[in-house]
C-alpha cells in the first residue's frame, strides 16, 4: 500500500516546493515569450516569503538566479536612460514593453530591500555633488 499523496489527503493538488517555483519561474523570465516572461515577473512580486518583500523575499530570488533574467526582460525595451520611458521602436510589441516593466517593478523592489539593509549597517544615500548620481555614504 503506498503513501496518502497531499491530493490523497485534502483534495487540493500538491503544492510545490519554494525551491521548484523559484525555478519555475526563472525558467520562464528566461523564455523568449515576452507575456509569459511578464506572467512570471509578476509571480515574483507575489511570492509570499517570510516578511513580505523584505530580505528573506529578496534573498530566495537573488539566490535563484533572477536578476540577470530580470535585467534582459528591461532590455529588449530601448528606453530613455533619464525617465526609462520606452522608446518607440520597429519590433518592439506592447507585450515586451509590459514584461520590461514588470521586470523594473521586481529590481525596483529587490533595490528597495537592499538600500534598506545598506541603511540597517549605517549607510544612508546621498546625491554625489560631481555627477548627481545617487551614492551610499557611511553616516558613521
Amino acid at each position: 500500500m503506498s503513501a496518502a499523496s497531499p491530493r490523497d489527503v485534502d483534495g487540493a493538488p500538491p503544492v510545490p516546493s519554494l525551491a521548484a517555483s523559484l525555478r519555475g519561474i526563472v525558467r520562464e523570465l528566461g523564455s523568449n515569450d515576452a507575456l509569459q516572461v511578464a506572467a512570471a515577473a509578476t509571480a515574483l512580486l507575489e511570492l509570499d516569503i517570510g516578511d513580505g518583500h523584505g530580505p528573506a523575499w529578496a534573498l530566495a530570488c537573488v539566490g535563484a538566479g533572477v536578476v540577470v533574467p530580470l535585467l534582459r526582460a528591461v532590455q529588449r525595451v530601448p528606453r530613455d536612460a533619464h525617465t526609462l520611458a520606452p522608446i518607440e521602436c520597429d519590433g518592439t510589441t506592447e507585450e515586451d514593453v509590459r514584461a520590461g516593466d514588470e521586470a523594473l517593478l521586481v529590481l525596483s523592489e529587490l533595490g528597495g530591500v537592499a538600500a534598506g539593509l545598506l541603511e540597517d549597517e549605517g549607510y544612508q544615500v546621498e546625491l554625489d555633488a560631481d555627477s548627481g548620481r545617487a551614492i551610499f555614504v557611511d553616516s558613521r
